[in-house]
């Protein structure tokens, strides 16, 4: 694979996102929530200086989702960026109105990121991230919340969002479980393709040195001349007809292999009488009429 599909493919990949795909969409919703605010009049940046921090604080997580996304050591500290996004969220929250602002829905960003992680205390991460983000206005001005209805909003919002965290970590637990399921499943059929290869491998080389072994044999049978030598099957069906046989019986091997039966170049009576013999009545043989009376024990 060439350098840059890999590199493609190491950021694209979509079954298992990195740090960087998981924080593109906080990134573009952060520009485009920006870009609003510029944008439409009756939109406007009411604190100048956390609408900055807040630009720092996504650039620094984006920074940081591209820098874990190409070290895989540093993969483990991922978490830090959505931790990140709730203050950058919390302080563009803070800057565009606070409570009345409409960017108080991106918080969902860094909830689902997360939630989607392994374990139950996920859930309480996620919620109380949210909760600090609602506050920060408040943590960070003179100012502390003024009536119950923004007390209860940093104390409601945080319980929804901790439910949302609650079946997102539910859904990705089981997500999980099928994957390991899937991959368990996947290591099996490799175990067995490999096996199944192995084995036809060995099953030709052993083919191969049976073609070997017989031709060598053939290549003595045939350098016999003065001796006749016949083979067959077990039904007597003729499958070696050596050069002395032909020298002797006058038929060629074309004439004989697969064709003719070693009981043809007998007496018949003989054949019949060995027959009555062994209790086998004339011409119902176990193997083939006449070929049972040659090989069959007394």
């Amino acid at each position: 694979m060439n350098p840059l599909a890999s590199l493609l493919r190491r950021f694209l990949l979509v079954d298992q996102p990195n740090a960087l795909v998981k924080q593109l969409p906080a990134t573009l919703l952060f520009a485009a929530a920006v870009a609003l605010v510029l944008a439409i009049d009756d939109l406007v940046f009411t604190s100048i200086p956390a609408a900055i921090a807040a630009l720092a604080a996504i650039v620094l997580a984006t920074v940081l989702a591209v820098v874990f996304s190409l070290v895989d050591q540093l993969a483990r500290l991922a978490l830090l960026i959505p931790v990140i996004d709730f203050f950058a969220f919390g302080l563009l929250r803070m800057s565009t109105g606070a409570s009345a602002s409409i960017f108080s829905g991106l918080l969902l960003l860094p909830v689902i990121w997360i939630a989607s992680q392994a374990g139950r205390r996920h859930i309480a991460f996620a919620a109380v991230g949210t909760s600090i983000a609602i506050y920060l206005p408040f943590l960070l001005g003179d100012a502390w919340p003024s009536s119950s209805a923004e007390w209860l909003r940093g104390i409601v919002v945080p319980i929804v969002y901790a439910v949302v965290a609650a079946s997102i970590n539910e859904l990705s637990r089981r997500s999980a479980s099928r994957i390991q399921a899937i991959n368990e499943l996947a290591g099996e059929r490799d175990v067995m393709l490999k096996g199944a290869v192995d084995y036809a491998e060995r099953l030709s080389e052993n083919e191969d040195r049976l073609r070997a072994a017989d031709r060598l044999t053939r290549s003595v049978l045939d350098a016999v001349t003065e001796q006749s030598v016949i083979g067959s099957d077990l039904t007597g069906l003729i499958d070696v007809w050596n050069p002395g046989a032909v020298k002797m019986l006058g038929l060629t091997s074309s004439q004989t292999q697969g064709k003719r039966y070693v009981h043809e170049f007998h007496v018949q009576p003989e054949l019949l009488a060995r027959s009555a013999e062994l209790n086998y009545p004339p011409g119902e043989t176990v193997l083939n009429p006449g070929f049972s009376a040659l090989v069959e024990p007394a």
